[in-house]
């Protein structure tokens, strides 16, 4: 805006900006507003999701501890359709799959680790889910199946699990060379003495490689 001698002048200049740009600028601040009011709605309308998934969810344990299938399984078709996105839906098809695998019923059980595999926003749901469903697939002698579910980098802290797994297929498809790596990555993976399986060494040493012992390196 250009400088003016005189207040009158600034006054008057300002009053026809805004006569020429008014509508402009209400316009915006409509807009600026009601982007506003919507983020508080979109927040507050999240925070009532989360609290009714949180209470679909405990209703769910409950019925699970009171070993009331029908309503455990109500409640967990309920988490999945209404609320995919959050994590209490993981945890029911989680949840659902274990106790399906527990009454010998296998279809059930891949389709709810496959689902936590496709839908869930968690990644170590995914992680449990894949390490899961790798062991129910080697279970039903689908090797070829569960060995193309591994993946070191998805894998998280179920790496040691699910690399001793992968060496467990590859030795019966007769693939040493195979096998000792996936073993080795299984030991080398566990950051934790406890997390190595306890056969896990054997398994290694029956293949003719000298596993150290990580106490005796302490001492």
């Amino acid at each position: 805006m250009e400088a003016y001698a005189t207040e009158e002048q600034q006054l008057e200049a300002v009053k026809q900006w805004f006569k020429k740009h008014g509508n402009r600028l209400t316009w915006a601040l409509i807009i600026v507003l009601g982007m506003i009011a919507g983020g508080r709605y979109w927040f507050h309308h999240q925070s009532v999701v989360a609290n009714q998934a949180s209470d679909n969810y405990a209703l769910m344990i409950s019925a699970l501890e009171q070993n009331d299938q029908t309503t455990l399984k109500s409640k967990a078709e309920l988490l999945i359709k209404d609320y995919p996105q959050s994590p209490y839906a993981s945890l029911a098809a989680l949840v659902v799959a274990h106790q399906a695998v527990k009454e010998g019923d296998f279809k059930n059980a891949q389709e709810g680790y496959k689902w936590v595999l496709d839908y869930s926003k968690q990644a170590d749901f995914q992680a449990l889910a894949r390490a899961r469903l790798m062991r129910l697939l080697i279970a039903e002698n689908k090797a070829d199946e569960a060995l193309a579910l591994f993946d070191e980098q998805k894998a998280r802290a179920f790496l040691p699990l699910m690399a001793e797994m992968k060496g467990d297929i590859l030795l019966k498809k007769n693939d040493v060379k195979g096998a000792v790596s996936a073993y080795q990555l299984a030991l080398k993976s566990a950051k934790e003495e406890g997390m190595v399986g306890p056969l896990l060494k054997v398994k290694l040493e029956d293949l003719g490689i000298s596993v150290e012992d990580k106490k005796a390196e302490k001492s």
